[in-house]
């Protein structure tokens, strides 16, 4: 089946239907730099959208009968890191999009978090006070106790700010809401 796409000023945007279950149905626009479309186009092969244990779809292609992300193939691989899509939109495959980052980073670019019953990405309860802890590179971080865990979770924010990096800090405090 061939690609179907259409082309903006700076973009291609290629047309990607999705039929399984696991999200919702459809034609799928995913972007791409004009730059890369022949190589896409060349991989002579159909794309299909696979949704990601973070429930995000990804654009994948199958290569000697195993399936490889889109985004990889764009930017290439390098050893012991991962192809990060910076803003977290996985469908905006354009290189301005795209970086290697080692996996331990990586992980922490996501919208969903492990977060406690409480709500708050980095907080646990301490007695009778909220603590602050945060793992990097498989150390556990302690930030410090505090009064209420907002409190605790800016303290951690801050830290990641400041030790890791702004684009790994939560934009809004996370919480679950609480059933009625």
């Amino acid at each position: 089946m061939a690609i179907e796409y259409t082309i903006t000023d700076s973009h291609a945007v290629i047309n990607v239907p999705y039929s399984g279950n696991k999200s919702e149905q459809g034609i799928y626009e995913v972007l791409v730099d004009l730059d890369d479309l022949q190589r896409v186009i060349e991989l002579n092969r159909s794309l299909t959208i696979s949704i990601g244990s973070n429930r995000k779809p990804y654009v994948m292609y199958k290569h000697k009968n195993v399936m490889k992300y889109l985004h990889t193939f764009i930017l290439g691989s390098k050893e012991g890191m991962d192809v990060d899509h910076k803003d977290g939109r996985t469908l905006d495959n354009r290189r301005a999009n795209l970086r290697h980052i080692p996996r331990h980073l990586n992980s922490r670019n996501t919208d969903k978090h492990r977060v406690s019953k409480h709500g708050y990405k980095w907080v646990a309860k301490n007695r009778n006070k909220w603590a602050a802890n945060i793992r990097h590179k498989k150390e556990k971080v302690y930030v410090g106790n505090y009064d209420t865990p907002l409190e605790a979770h800016r303290a951690a924010n801050r830290w990641v700010y400041v030790n890791i990096g702004s684009e790994f800090c939560t934009r809004q405090a996370i919480k679950i809401p609480q059933p009625s």
